[in-house]
């Protein structure tokens, strides 16, 4: 709390409503059978050394003495103790004493300065989920860097083993620019990620993923920051901002056996009255409540399949040769071909609807349990729900909304306040 009130607007952002919130979420996350865990709570579940060095590494002092008998003293403090110390990062500030000599010669003023980590917030910010592995990022700005030990240290602590990537200097990584669901991944790189972060990740992603798609972002906006800012990717359903659909991609599959005529082969959702959200792919969006008024129309309903005429076909591949390329073809291509090629039907995003999306939508990684369903679900903030709910419900998303308001003040967003961790296994086959 002690960040948000240097927030400005109006209304005013309130932590207190903000709490029941995330108390909202949670509870609709057990009821669909996910296990919720705040970085602040697994912090607790740390062994006692590894949060006592945590805690040792967050204080400061402008006198080394102190800050050497601070330390010594950390050690007799206790686990639930030590974890606020690890948060607020606690630095003492001393100076002269205005009394000098009349109180005392050595006598000094002391105060006190806390440094919050209230990025912990947004766990998709510093690790990526590899399908099996995990990567911690490492973030371009420079007071975040504290974000990224804590956060190691806690999926450490969860998962019993450490990240098998870490991202060195001078390359960047934020986990908003990896978006992955069921086979497909897709990798952004731009302002936030380096490009040469590709070569770190592309054994896992490969293991893990059948098709994974590498983004080269030349559109950076304030606003979009990350990948999931405007892309979301759902079961056979990829939510793009229109005027992204002609990034320049790669995208990379194993060689596998497919039936033609499985899937949404590529076929394109215009999004029920999103007018001016069009592109020159073949389909048309050109006004309220109309699909595919190009040559290639299709009509789409829910619980049926849409092929568009040749989609997928030709589509050009080469061998990336080597033993790493081994049974992986590719091409350069756009992000909107890159998805269609991958049987992904592209519901492309007006402006608006970009903004509406970064405020919220997250897919489940698994199929809801509840209620004995196997059907795919989402959590939608509310502030989204209007236009979300029935764009996913034509796809057989059943969606969820949790009220996020609070957040999206403190720049804070469904997607990013949520992230998933692969499941513990006993064993770990390295990535091919």
């Amino acid at each position: 709390m002690e960040t948000f009130v240097f927030r400005a607007g109006r209304p005013a952002y309130d932590p207190v409503r903000a709490a029941a919130e995330s108390a909202a979420v949670r509870a609709a996350l057990v009821e669909l059978g996910a296990d919720p865990r705040s970085p602040s709570e697994l912090l607790t579940m740390l062994p006692r050394h590894v949060l006592l060095e945590l805690a040792a590494r967050a204080v400061s002092a402008d006198d080394d003495a102190r800050l050497l008998a601070a330390r010594e003293a950390l050690r007799d403090w206790s686990v639930p103790a030590l974890a606020p110390v690890v948060l607020r990062q606690p630095r003492l500030l001393v100076e002269a004493g205005a009394g000098g000599g009349v109180i005392g010669a050595e006598a000094r003023d002391e105060s006190y300065a806390l440094r919050p980590l209230s990025g912990l917030m947004f766990p998709r910010d510093h690790y990526v989920d590899l399908g099996g592995a995990v990567a911690v990022g490492r973030l371009r700005r420079r007071e975040r860097a504290r974000e990224t030990v804590v956060m190691a240290a806690v999926l450490r602590g969860l998962r019993g083993r450490s990240a098998e990537v870490r991202v060195p200097e001078p390359l960047y990584l934020a986990g908003g620019d990896v978006v992955t669901c069921g086979g497909v991944a897709v990798l952004a790189t731009g302002a936030r990620t380096s490009p040469a972060v590709w070569g770190l990740l592309r054994p896992y992603l490969r293991a893990a993923f059948t098709h994974v798609v590498r983004v080269r972002d030349e559109l950076r906006r304030p606003g979009e920051a990350h990948l999931d800012h405007w892309l979301g990717l759902g079961p056979g359903i990829a939510l793009v901002a229109a005027d992204r659909l002609n990034t320049p991609a790669v995208v990379e599959s194993r060689v596998v056996e497919r039936d033609p005529g499985a899937g949404y082969g590529g076929a394109d959702y215009g999004g029920a009255g999103y007018g001016g959200a069009g592109y020159d792919g073949g389909a048309g969006y050109g006004g309220p409540g109309r699909r595919g008024q190009g040559q290639d129309s299709f009509e789409y309903r829910a619980g049926e399949r849409a092929d568009r005429n040749g989609a997928g076909g030709g589509y050009g591949t080469e061998g990336l040769g080597g033993p790493d390329g081994e049974g992986v073809v590719g091409r350069e291509t756009t992000l909107v071909d890159a998805l269609r090629s991958i049987d992904l039907a592209v519901c492309p995003l007006a402006p608006e609807m970009v903004a509406a999306f970064a405020a919220g939508v997250f897919f489940l990684p698994t199929p809801r349990r509840s209620a004995g369903s196997d059907e795919p679900a989402a959590l939608v903030s509310t502030a989204s729900a209007p236009w979300t709910e029935p764009v996913l419900a034509r796809f057989g998303v059943h969606t969820i909304a949790v009220p996020f308001d609070e957040h999206h003040k403190h720049v804070g967003s469904l997607h990013r306040a949520l992230n998933t961790v692969p499941a513990v296994t006993a064993g770990r086959t390295p990535p091919r």
